[in-house]
């Protein structure tokens, strides 16, 4: 009988259902068991060596008809090859079944594929090093792309003591490496205890071996180490010294690695414009080379420096394609930190409810994440948001969990919410209490906290002067950081800088001079597009003003300013909250 007429058969027996032609050339006729219960009896009737031959007729199958497209059915091919027996066939399509879903980040895929495949691995007599080491390492980073850092971290200690076994000492090193990672870098694993442990056995077993590319590697670890740490000056000594390690021979994407992340280490330095081009020849990089996780994080990196620069559309562009890659690609800490400094730029534009819709997305994801960053710098600018909106009691909700002991993560963090802190007390109308929480804190001076202190402090140092009644150090302190942000290029601060200016000329009964300042903050805001304080440069202007026609023009644009943050507040609770304000009456009055 022939298989023709066999096949006949079993579909007038109604046992088999003919699906027509099949989509692919020289496939034939498709056929399908009408009940999976009987293709699962037919399949177990066949003695277990048979059942090895069909597989491994089929995968031979697989292999010819489409060995211009393998990629596409290693998944298959796999499957097969494992059912048939053959475990190095097994490993290579495990394997590319796990690149091949790693290459769209469908990483729940791709981890089952490498382990599929370093079981194969294992199963030889002598498992090839280098491919092993290539199959932990990428299901580790399927893993991390997934946000399981206690799996990937596991995955790594588990491939550390099967290197120890096999005697693979470039591929232990390799784990070694990846485990400091973990715990050097901001995800919820850090402890920089455990992080310099290994980073210190990783430098032994790099020497030992002379292994001068892994050595660039340890120190970029060392880097993120160093940075989380606050020690920012041996941070940027690593870097470098990583950088010129990766540059000398020519590990480009190691180098991209570097430059990535010294990004924020130069963010805490004068020169934003260096930051900016850093961060460009890394994006560039991570562009050129497909790295969409990369791309998006470098992305994200640079949207804090385009903010405080005054660079508000660059900074959206930034988060937003950032926030776009990492969405795609189901990558929920990107999502939450492209979103991590966008707040602050819509706080600025007067955008508020996107501002508050920024901060809360980025909270969630960063928690959903095990993302520890988002919580200790996104709640200052939401304190900072409702303490612009009149809720000081929930201003000071968000901020009081940070001010305990252990709860930062960078030091940056630490000035932040002493700023966001002060600045509530303040417009609060608490100068007292303001007064004792700046004294009792570890800063010294939010003025020598560095650039984010400069960024987020200055305007409210000049408030806290001019609230204890001290208006010439408030001049004296507007003059000062005014010409340091116009030196560094940070122009986000100016506009709140020049204004508090203008109170401590008016204090002070210079006014001729703070109309020339309150018109350099109008401008400034103009220029920014920034609306944050533009009501009160309008307002202010309007009270000094002798001509009765300009007053009443500059007291409607300062209406006119409310009325667009009003309409953009994220609740009708913190609208009312808003327009009960003192200030924000006067103008509408």
């Amino acid at each position: 009988m022939t298989l023709g007429t066999t096949l006949t058969s079993l579909e007038q027996a109604q046992i088999l259902r003919r699906l027509g032609l099949a989509g692919e050339e020289d496939l034939g006729a498709l056929y399908r068991f009408k009940h999976s219960l009987t293709q699962d009896a037919a399949y177990r009737s066949l003695p277990r060596r048979q059942r090895q031959q069909v597989h491994q007729r089929v995968a031979e199958c697989y292999e010819t008809l489409f060995a211009g497209r393998l990629d596409e059915h290693a998944a298959v091919l796999a499957y097969h090859y494992g059912e048939a027996g053959d475990q190095q066939k097994l490993l290579e399509y495990s394997q590319r079944a796990g690149d091949a879903a790693l290459r769209v980040y469908a990483t729940v895929e791709a981890v089952a594929h490498y382990e599929q495949a370093i079981g194969a691995a294992l199963t030889g007599s002598q498992p090839a090093g280098k491919q092993l080491m290539y199959l932990y390492k990428q299901r580790g980073r399927a893993l991390e792309l997934a946000s399981h850092h206690d799996e990937a971290l596991a995955g790594y200690e588990q491939m550390e003591r099967q290197a120890q076994a096999l005697g693979f000492r470039d591929m232990e090193l390799t784990a070694v490496i990846s485990q400091a990672l973990l715990r050097c870098t901001a995800t919820v694993l850090f402890d920089a205890e455990a992080g310099r442990d290994l980073v210190v056995r990783a430098l032994a077993l790099a020497k030992e071996l002379g292994d001068r590319a892994s050595m660039a590697r340890i120190l970029w670890v060392r880097m993120n180490l160093h940075r989380l740490s606050g020690n920012q000056d041996q941070a940027l000594k690593d870097g470098e010294a990583s950088l010129a390690i990766a540059r000398e021979l020519d590990l480009r994407e190691q180098a991209a690695y570097v430059l990535n992340d010294m990004t924020y280490i130069l963010q805490g330095f004068i020169d934003q414009t260096r930051v900016v081009e850093v961060n460009a020849e890394a994006t560039a990089y991570w562009r050129d080379a497909g790295n969409q996780p990369m791309l998006a994080d470098s992305l994200a990196a640079t949207v804090w420096s385009q903010y405080a620069m005054g660079n508000f559309n660059q900074a959206l562009a930034a988060s937003d394609e950032a926030h776009e890659i990492s969405v795609r690609i189901g990558n929920v800490w990107g999502q939450s930190f492209s979103r991590m400094t966008t707040g602050l730029v819509y706080l600025e534009t007067g955008e508020l409810d996107r501002a508050w819709a920024a901060m809360n997305e980025s909270l969630e994801k960063g928690e959903e994440a095990g993302f520890p960053v988002p919580p200790t710098m996104v709640s200052p600018q939401k304190a900072l948001l409702l303490a612009l909106l009149g809720d000081f009691v929930g201003a000071r909700e968000v901020l009081r969990p940070l001010l305990v002991s252990g709860t930062q993560v960078f030091p940056e963090s630490i000035a932040f919410t002493y700023v966001a802190w002060i600045e509530t007390l303040l417009e609060e109308g608490l100068v007292a209490e303001a007064v004792t929480r700046l004294s009792g804190s570890d800063l010294g001076s939010l003025e020598e906290s560095g650039v984010w202190g400069m960024v987020h402090g200055v305007g409210t140092m000049i408030r806290y002067h001019l609230a204890t009644g001290d208006a010439s150090l408030a001049l004296d302190t507007a003059n000062k950081h005014i010409a340091t942000l116009l030196e560094m290029g940070l122009r986000a601060p100016l506009p709140d800088c020049l204004l508090e200016k203008a109170h401590a000329l008016l204090a002070l009964d210079r006014v001729e001079e703070a109309r020339t300042s309150l018109n350099e903050a109008l401008q400034s805001s103009r220029e920014l597009g920034s609306r944050r304080v533009l009501w009160q440069i309008f307002a202010e202007l309007a009270e000094i003003t002798p001509d009765a026609n300009e007053a009443a023009r500059l007291r409607q644009e300062a209406a006119a300013v409310v009325a667009y943050l009003a309409d953009h507040t994220p609740t009708p609770e913190l609208r009312a909250s808003f327009l009960a304000l003192p200030d924000v009456r006067r103008v509408l009055g």
